[in-house]
């Protein structure tokens, strides 16, 4: 990993956690932690699509097995990653990556495409993109249907009789 020039699994997971987690900075400081390695971010977002297409696979198949390369402990974090993540919000985030990195070829800087798509993916709110949209209105169509069956669980005031006239 090192002689590659890759960041690595435990690298993949940190930055996920944090972008599960919604913290910014954390993620942020990873980046340029890599960076500082001399780490390609270019390669580093290769390497964060497919462990977002492992995400992926997880969540879709029964038995990913024979598409995923990954020893039984990394194959469990995995597991662990995929249900903190919804299919739509994968899916929004592989497609997020992929235009990192078709915009890196034209910008004249590498790091920092990364680190705005790394925050758009640790803060939808920010992202303005199809897929984006959808992943924030799956969440909202989550929110209510949670607050109505709250509001459908606790039982209905009683009403009080009306005061006998006099």
């Amino acid at each position: 990993t090192e002689a590659a020039g890759l960041a690595g699994q435990d690298h993949l997971f940190a930055l996920t956690d944090a972008i599960i987690a919604h913290d910014a900075p954390a993620a942020l400081q990873l980046i340029a932690s890599l960076h500082a390695q001399s780490k390609d971010m270019a390669r580093l977002c290769e390497e964060l699509i497919g462990h977002f297409r492992n995400l992926m696979l997880f969540q879709t198949m029964q038995d990913p097995g024979t598409l995923v390369a990954a020893g039984a402990a990394e194959r469990a974090e995995i597991a662990r990653q995929a249900q903190a993540f919804t299919l739509t919000a994968v899916l929004a985030s592989i497609g997020q990556l992929q235009a990192c990195l078709e915009a890196m070829s034209a910008s004249s800087s590498r790091r920092v495409e990364m680190e705005m798509t790394v925050l758009r993916l640790c803060s939808p709110e920010l992202a303005v993109d199809v897929p984006s949209l959808l992943r924030r209105m799956e969440q909202l169509e989550q929110t209510v249907k949670r607050v109505q069956i709250r509001a459908s669980a606790s039982p209905a005031p009683e009403t009080q009789p009306a005061p006998a006239q006099p």
